[in-house]
């Protein structure tokens, strides 16, 4: 049974990445995407790199963690968010990593998916629809397909994550996520000054805001070594059944704050979408329970 006090972390883990969309919102409004999105990950890697010991993995799983979560994840995302997705919606329509990681590991690992799963990766890809056909500018159809591609980058992540797993001995997690963060900043880095140019990124990180400067470091460390490490550390001291089912709240968490904090409107379609996409995940994780009530 989950403890109070590590009930309360699990709360506090969901908040905040809930949260974590809202202050990508603000780090936004002066600071290219694809620098963001540099600068949360040379964060949260440096220096703390140097202080974690290397898991003794191949230095090429490193690399595809890092790349996976690094640039596709949230270069991805914040490029999404940047051109045409509200912060409450980009936090439900990424939570569709979790039917791309049912994919990927039919994939690679030869599991066949349950007809339940396929049942909660239809409703929620109609939720995903219905977000499609708003007509505001809070979520464009370019934004979508970046979010849904961010989405699978988290995936792959995931999937990442699961093979090291099997790895005999198996690796420090915690170790294994700040060596492979440092992996992405790089790539970020040279797809910024490609994409977004090197006088706009000079000009962002020369005028750099007080509240731009404040959005990266709690992205990285807060979002990203605190509640990993804390999320990392629950996984281990229950289990992940127990634990994942609550990143469910985070979508919660973000479209709750997101009306709070930035006046996001949500009309009775997107309600209804969203409905649809937890609906989905629902049927995803607790589909194989039900199926034995």
């Amino acid at each position: 049974m989950i403890t109070p006090i590590h009930f309360a972390l699990i709360l506090f883990v969901v908040f905040n990445w809930g949260l974590s969309f809202v202050v990508i919102h603000f780090g936004l409004q002066g600071v290219p995407p694809l620098l963001l999105a540099t600068l949360r990950f040379a964060l949260a890697a440096f220096p703390l790199v140097l202080f974690v010991r290397r898991p003794n993995v191949p230095t090429i799983w490193l690399a595809v963690y890092g790349i996976s979560t690094g640039v596709i994840q949230f270069g991805i995302a914040f490029t999404a968010m940047n051109i045409g997705m509200s912060s409450g919606l980009a936090s439900l329509v990424i939570q569709m990593n979790a039917f791309f990681t049912v994919l990927l590991s039919s994939l690679f690992f030869a599991e066949r998916l349950k007809w339940f799963q396929w049942l909660g990766l239809a409703v929620a890809f109609i939720g995903i629809g219905l977000i499609g056909t708003t007509k505001d500018s809070s979520a464009t159809l370019p934004a979508i397909l970046l979010m849904l591609i961010a989405a699978l980058g988290w995936a792959t992540a995931n999937i990442t994550v699961r093979f090291v797993s099997s790895l005999k001995p198996k690796p420090d997690l915690f170790a294994f996520a700040v060596h492979g963060n440092a992996y992405a900043p790089l790539p970020l880095l040279g797809l910024s000054l490609l994409l977004e140019g090197g006088f706009r990124d000079w000009d962002a990180l020369a005028h750099l805001s007080l509240t731009s400067g404040l959005s990266a470091l709690y992205l990285a460390w807060i979002a990203t070594v605190v509640c990993f490490g804390a999320w990392a550390f629950l996984i281990g001291r229950y289990s992940a059944v127990q634990i994942a089912p609550f990143s469910l709240l985070v979508p919660v968490f973000g479209m709750l704050l997101s009306a709070l904090m930035l006046g996001e409107q949500f009309t009775l379609i997107k309600l209804l979408a969203a409905f649809l996409v937890v609906l989905g995940l629902l049927i995803n994780v607790f589909g194989s329970r039900w199926r034995k009530l």
